[in-house]
Formats: C-alpha cells, sequence, structure tokens
C-alpha cells in the first residue's frame, strides 16, 4: 500500500504535538512511538525511491513532507533515537 499526503499529515500532526520534546511526559509519549515512526519513514523512503529524484513530483504528492521533516529535526528524542 502507497503512502498518501493524509499519512505525511498524520506523523506532521503527532510530531508537532511532542515539539521539541522538552518535558518528561512528552518524551516518553515520543519515545514509544519512535518504532511506528521509523516503519513509516521506511516505508516513506521507499515510496519516493520510486519517483526516480524527482523532486517536483515529490512535492506535490506530498506537499506536507518538508514540515514533517523539520518538525522530526527539532526533536531531541527523534534526533538521538536515530
Amino acid at each position: 500500500m502507497s503512502l498518501t499526503e493524509e499519512d505525511v499529515k498524520r506523523w506532521y500532526d503527532i510530531a508537532k504535538k511532542w515539539g521539541r520534546a522538552s518535558s518528561a511526559e512528552v518524551c516518553r509519549e515520543t519515545f514509544e512511538c519512535v518504532h511506528d515512526l521509523s516503519s513509516f519513514l521506511k516505508r516513506l523512503e521507499k515510496d519516493l525511491s520510486e519517483e526516480i529524484g524527482d523532486a517536483q513530483v515529490i512535492l506535490q504528492k506530498f506537499p506536507s513532507l518538508g514540515k514533517l521533516l523539520g518538525q522530526l529535526y527539532e526533536n531531541t528524542v527523534i534526533k538521538l533515537s536515530g
């Protein structure tokens, strides 16, 4: 099953809720989702590789992708779990 923009938006909304993971509660919530997030990102990588590196097509298919990646980059738990 191919990923959709809705899948990307769902993870963006989750990552936005996590923010920078500055509290113990948010760190715990983030850490508990790392496995599912990792699975999603691997599926996303597979889908993107099928687009043969055409950035314009990728951004048309997943317009929220940049926001998601930026939000994940800001999260300390995500950075440390890599």
